[in-house]
C-alpha cells in the first residue's frame, strides 16, 4: 500500500484526495495545514488518520511515500524543497512556480536529490490531448505551421459552483495582495501545457492581459480586484510555428471549454474538451485536398493522480515533471513582462 500525504488543505486539496482514494493500492494517510483547525476538519471530513503540527513533523513519518503539495503558488517552492530534502516523491501543484528562478531551484533539487517529481497539469488525463501528442509526434500531420488555442471559463458569470461574490476560496483568485496571479498563472498555465505539450516549446510571446470591472468599487470585503482576467498572448515556436491563445473567466456560457487546433503541411487536429474529452477530429491524407475532418475515438489514459502513484511504485518518473513545468513558468513569466512593458519577450 502506497502511503500518501496532503500538505495544503485549500479546494483542490479535495480533488486530490478523491482522485488518490479511486486507485487501487494506495492511500492519503496524513495532512498538515498551517492552520490546526483546517487540517482536523480537512481530516475528519476525509477520513485520514494522521494530523500533523508542521510539516517537518509530518515528513518524519517514514512510511509516507509521496506528498501532494497543494499550498498558495508563492509557497510551491519552500514546501517543495522540504518535502525533496527529504527523499519523498512529490506531486505539486500548478504552476510550478511564481517565478522562474524558483522554478528552477526546483528542478536542480529534483535532479540532486532523484525523487519522483511532477507537476499537477490535469489535463493530460483527457484521452484526446494524449492522442494529438501520438500523432503529431509520429509525424502524422506533418510540419506544424499554424495554431490556436482557448480556455474560456466563465464563473464571473454563471452561478453554477455558487456565486463568486460570497466566497472567499473564489475571490481570492481576483487579489494580487491575497496571492493571485490572476487568470494568466491560474487557467493559463493548463493551457500553455495543453498547448507546448503536442505542439513543442514557445520561443518568443506577445501578452495583452486586461483587469475588468467586476464591482462599483472594484473590492469586497478585504478583496481588490488587481488580477488579471483576460489574457491575448501570441507565440512564435521553436518549429517555426505561429500561433494565438486566448483565456478568460469572461467565457459566459461555459464552464471549462479547452479548444486547440493545430494546422500543419499534412493535416490538421481540432480538440474541443467541453463538446467531448474522447474523440478529437482529425483531417489528413485524402481529406486534406477536400478540407474534411473526420471523428477519431480515443482510448482512455490514465489520469495525472495515476501516474504519480505508477511512478512511486515503478521509480520510473513520469510526465509531466519538474522540467515541463518550469518551462511553463518562464513561458508566464516572460508573458507578465511583455503585458506591462508592451513588447514581445524571448523565452530564455
Amino acid at each position: 500500500m502506497t502511503k500518501l500525504a496532503i500538505i495544503g488543505t485549500g479546494a483542490v486539496a479535495n480533488e486530490h484526495v478523491k482522485r488518490y482514494r479511486e486507485i487501487d493500492n494506495c492511500d492519503v494517510t496524513s495532512v498538515y495545514d498551517i492552520d490546526e483547525i483546517c487540517s482536523k476538519d480537512f481530516a475528519k471530513k476525509h477520513n485520514i488518520k494522521n494530523v500533523y503540527k508542521s510539516i517537518d513533523e509530518l515528513l518524519d513519518n517514514k512510511f509516507i511515500e509521496g506528498v501532494s503539495v497543494t499550498v498558495p503558488d508563492e509557497h510551491h517552492c519552500s514546501v517543495s524543497i522540504k518535502v525533496m530534502e527529504r527523499g519523498k516523491a512529490i506531486l505539486c501543484e500548478k504552476p510550478l512556480a511564481p517565478k522562474t528562478s524558483e522554478a528552477q531551484l526546483m528542478v536542480d533539487i529534483a535532479k540532486s536529490s532523484k525523487v519522483i517529481n511532477m507537476v499537477n497539469f490535469s489535463y493530460r488525463r483527457t484521452p484526446v490531448l494524449q492522442m494529438a501528442n501520438n500523432i503529431i509526434k509520429s509525424g502524422g500531420i506533418g510540419k506544424i505551421k499554424h495554431l490556436e488555442a482557448t480556455y474560456l471559463n466563465g464563473w464571473l458569470t454563471h452561478k453554477v459552483q455558487g456565486d463568486w461574490r460570497t466566497q472567499p476560496h473564489q475571490l481570492w483568485r481576483l487579489s494580487k495582495s491575497h496571492g493571485s496571479n490572476g487568470v494568466l498563472f491560474d487557467l493559463g498555465s493548463h493551457l500553455l501545457d495543453f498547448v507546448i505539450f503536442p505542439a513543442g516549446d514557445i520561443v518568443k510571446v506577445n501578452c495583452l492581459l486586461q483587469t475588468l470591472n467586476k464591482s462599483p468599487d472594484d473590492q469586497i470585503g478585504e478583496y481588490y480586484f488587481d488580477s488579471n482576467d483576460s489574457a491575448i498572448i501570441t507565440a512564435e515556436f521553436d518549429n517555426g510555428a505561429i500561433g494565438s491563445m486566448n483565456i478568460t473567466r469572461w467565457g459566459t456560457g461555459h464552464l471549462r471549454r479547452i479548444r486547440l487546433n493545430i494546422f500543419a503541411d499534412k493535416g490538421a487536429i481540432e480538440i474541443e474538451t467541453e463538446k467531448s474529452e474522447n474523440e478529437l477530429q482529425l483531417c489528413i491524407d485524402d481529406d486534406v485536398e477536400k478540407a474534411n475532418f473526420n471523428t477519431k475515438l480515443c482510448p482512455p489514459v490514465p489520469t495525472i493522480y495515476s501516474r504519480f502513484v505508477n511512478s512511486i511504485q515503478t521509480g520510473i518518473n513520469e510526465q509531466p515533471d519538474f522540467v515541463q513545468g518550469l518551462k511553463v513558468t518562464k513561458i508566464l513569466e516572460a508573458c507578465l513582462i511583455s503585458s506591462k512593458e508592451r513588447r514581445s519577450v524571448d523565452i530564455e
